[in-house]
């Protein structure tokens, strides 16, 4: 009777090599898990970035195409509207930008885009990753979002002098700073056709 029972004893538990089976295949499991947890953040960082640079894009679009209202002062037409390209007679060429931020002037007065809390990213290279970079040794102090100054072509391209074009890069600081690249998660492209209104408003300069 003891005998048996010391013998089921004896055979109660796991061998050595079942130990070792068992923990290879939790490694495994455990390794597969964390890869797609990994991948599942990075979807989610790009996903985040692409709807943060499109936000930010049609807010440099709002300013840029009907302007605003700067409440701290007059400008030099007496009333207190920075008037957007579509109501610009002479679209000017550019400097909109101030440290990566948008900074839109006109009729002695200015609007600020979007601004966020300093960022500074390292440099690769010449342009690399951001515009303003020139060399490995430089770094960036980006406090908006505007990677390239806002380029207005309103001569050679444009329709029966009704027309102007504008063009700006957006960069996503955040993302560049942490991959030290720039991809089409990071950075993007845009461009616009604006029709002008020829009148001038009251007292407009």
């Amino acid at each position: 009777m003891n005998r048996r029972v010391g013998q089921k004893r004896r055979q109660a538990g796991f061998t050595m090599m079942e130990l070792m089976i068992a923990t290879t295949l939790g490694m495994t499991l455990l390794t597969v898990a964390l890869t797609l947890l990994n991948q599942s953040l990075e979807m989610a960082a790009e996903m985040e970035g692409r709807l943060r640079l499109n936000a930010q894009a049609r807010s440099v679009f709002v300013v840029l195409s009907d302007g605003g209202r700067n409440i701290t002062a007059s400008g030099t037409d007496g009333t207190n509207e920075v008037y957007g390209l579509r109501r610009r007679q002479t679209a000017t060429a550019g400097g909109f930008r101030q440290d990566y931020r948008l900074n839109y002037a006109n009729n002695g007065l200015t609007l600020d885009g979007d601004t966020l809390a300093t960022v500074t990213v390292d440099c690769n290279g010449t342009a690399d990753p951001l515009p303003d970079c020139t060399g490995a040794a430089d770094s960036e102090t980006v406090t908006g979002w505007l990677g390239e100054d806002v380029t207005v072509e309103n001569d050679a391209r444009s329709v029966w002098d009704r027309t102007v074009e504008t063009e700006f890069t957006l960069v996503n600081p955040y993302l560049v700073r942490r991959r030290r690249v720039a991809n089409s998660q990071t950075i993007d492209r845009y461009q616009t056709i604006f029709n002008q209104v020829l009148e001038k408003p009251k007292n407009y300069p």
